[in-house]
């Protein structure tokens, strides 16, 4: 179909082509150009142009032609239908025949290969439905295979290409794994109790959905052992609390959120923490009166920050101070559940720094 459509347009034209493309004095060429240079071709060709055109056929944006000149101002008459954005279509040099003949002829060769194309679909369609399911399988043994083969770069072996693996798993489902693994002949285990092992077991951070996501900020600093408290309640209020104390606008607000919204579509891990961010601005934001940092639009319903600034500003002190004593309490409540005496009495957050902060406010206040 590809060969048809530039010569189509010539099949009422009885001629051999090999008698259009070898004669010796008279150019032939044929094409389209658009239909708003045909004017300008009209009107050139009734002038000093010396060559015949004719139309064959007008399109929607192109006219097809064909034009005849002379061997001796074929260069002219070529260079003016090129500045009309003549597009020339060179006829087949290797066919001698009439041009309906070999229109016939590619017809012929066009239906041919659409009934080997139909053969072809149908095999197609026979190999998807007969093969579909072992390939199906071939691509989920390929998956597994990568998984294996990531595996094996955190596994030892030795030169016996016996692989060594250590896992940690709760003692809530023992039974599960152990029943696996009687599954696999070749695959040999024995379980000890991560208690009585001089390795410290991990910590898996339990939490609801809604303060899952602060474990990000948590794990920023370092995870927690297993006998100390987690911290991710308290980071989860502190940073929601402080965040729209700080940032409280329900314009910047709404756009945080929206742009949590959007980072959670793609399963980004920072787009709940920050719809949460953006829903405690905008909390604050009504708290303020506040919309885009303006707040003579809404009326404040705690308090307007800009017309309160040292308020605001003792505010943060005082706030600030109570979660510094919280988290102070908590690294003494570790030291006690670790029986660290130092971390309890004499570590930065321990009661040594308590009772001097105190000191200092009595002393001062």
């Amino acid at each position: 179909m590809e060969k048809l459509l530039p010569i189509k347009e010539l099949s009422g034209l009885n001629i051999n082509i090999q008698d259009l493309i070898t004669m010796k004095y008279i150019k032939f060429r044929y094409g389209n150009v658009p239909n708003e240079n045909i004017i300008e071709i009209e009107k050139e060709l009734q002038g000093d142009i010396k060559a015949i055109y004719y139309k064959l056929k007008k399109e929607e944006k192109n006219t097809w032609l064909i034009y005849i000149t002379t061997e001796e101002y074929a260069n002219d008459v070529d260079a003016f239908f090129n500045m009309q954005e003549f597009e020339r279509i060179l006829l087949p040099n290797d066919f001698d025949g009439l041009l309906s003949n070999l229109i016939s002829d590619l017809k012929l060769e066009y239906n041919e290969n659409e009934i080997i194309q139909g053969e072809l679909d149908k095999e197609l369609k026979y190999f998807q439905n007969e093969k579909k399911n072992k390939l199906i399988s071939y691509y989920e043994q390929l998956k597994e295979y990568e998984l294996v083969n990531k595996l094996k770069k955190y596994i030892m072996h030795d030169k016996k290409q016996t692989f060594y693996m250590v896992i940690w798993v709760p003692e809530t489902n023992i039974d599960y794994i152990v029943n696996m693994l009687k599954q696999y002949e070749y695959f040999d285990y024995s379980i000890r109790d991560g208690k009585k092992e001089e390795i410290k077991e991990p910590t898996k951070l339990r939490n609801n959905k809604l303060i899952k996501p602060f474990e990000m900020l948590v794990k920023m600093y370092g995870i927690p052992n297993v006998k100390e408290l987690d911290p991710t309640v308290f980071v989860a209020i502190t940073s929601f609390i402080m965040f729209g104390f700080m940032f409280g606008d329900i314009g910047h607000g709404a756009i945080l959120l929206l742009i949590g919204l959007l980072l959670m579509k793609k399963k980004v891990s920072l787009g709940p923490v920050m719809v949460a961010f953006g829903i405690s601005s905008i909390i604050f934001g009504f708290l303020y009166g506040s919309i885009f940092g303006r707040e003579d639009i809404l009326k404040s319903k705690l308090i307007s920050p800009m017309e309160n600034i040292n308020t605001m500003l003792i505010s943060g002190v005082v706030v600030g101070s109570v979660f510094i004593l919280i988290a102070m309490i908590l690294n003494i409540v570790n030291g006690i559940r670790n029986k660290e005496i130092k971390k309890i009495f004499f570590d930065k957050n321990g009661l040594a720094r308590i009772f001097a902060i105190w000191i200092c406010i009595i002393c001062y206040s």
